[in-house]
């Protein structure tokens, strides 16, 4: 039941649309919502709900050095396996607390890699995404620019 009323609260949940207004609502407020799902131990149910969060809870993926792009992110696709994160199926999620989507489409908030610039369009999928690693189902996602493909020619 639970999991049942998250998505129902996830299908009112609308991420902008813009780089500005969100990056308005970052800067300011310091904060972005997501979709959590979470455990309490390996052999409790999942528990998926949608909160805020200050913005220092975004986990940043930057082992190789001045890698990390973040993304404000406005679209995420539901698949098969982000239903079963959701609703709590073994075998997915590696992790207690994660964030379901295995891919996400946004706008670049910052960078460290060279490749991108804030206001890039980029599309993220795969490299544990949403398994191991926060995914789409958020206003705000983390990346390593080397996970990202290139962004089309200027």
């Amino acid at each position: 039941m639970a999991c049942r009323a998250a998505l129902r609260s996830l299908s009112s949940f609308r991420p902008p649309r813009t780089f500005s207004s969100f990056d308005v609502r970052a800067m300011s407020t310091g904060t972005f919502r997501a979709l959590i799902v979470e455990k309490a131990d390996k052999k409790a149910p999942a528990v998926a709900t949608v909160k805020d969060f200050p913005r220092s809870a975004l986990p940043i993926y930057e082992a190789d050095g001045d890698d990390a792009v973040t993304v404000s992110v406005t679209h995420s696709s539901l698949n098969y396996k982000d239903g079963l994160v959701i609703t709590g199926k073994p075998g997915v999620v590696k992790d207690l607390v994660i964030v379901p989507g295995i891919d996400f489409a946004g706008t670049v908030l910052e960078s460290k890699n060279p490749k991108f610039k804030p206001g890039d369009q980029v599309v993220h999928t795969g490299w544990g995404v949403g398994e191991r690693r926060w995914g789409g189902m958020s206003t705000l996602a983390s990346s390593r620019g080397k996970w990202l493909p290139p962004p089309p020619p200027r």
